[in-house]
């Protein structure tokens, strides 16, 4: 993604960097460059290279101070999908 917010955000949920790709409507690319990583059991570094790189210095960091936040809402979502889970078993 090219919005930067949302790369914030992502940094922040999962508590890692994020690296901005070199690369505009990158969606289609990665989907590819996962497939391309398990069929050649390769490592991400390796499906990648050649096709993009990182956009110098625009890696999002995630924001300690959000964690928190975060896993609860994460904890609430898995309460509420086993509760929708079990409704329709």
């Amino acid at each position: 993604s090219a919005n930067k917010a949302i790369l914030q955000i992502m940094a922040d949920v999962f508590q890692c960097p994020v690296d901005v790709m070199d690369v505009q409507n990158s969606a289609a690319l990665g989907a590819a460059l996962r497939a391309r990583q398990g069929l050649e059991q390769s490592s991400w570094a390796e499906a990648l290279a050649g096709f993009t790189a990182v956009e110098a210095g625009a890696t999002m960091m995630p924001r300690p101070e959000h964690a928190e936040v975060y896993a609860r809402l994460a904890e609430q979502y898995a309460v509420f999908e086993q509760e929708m889970l079990q409704k329709m078993a």
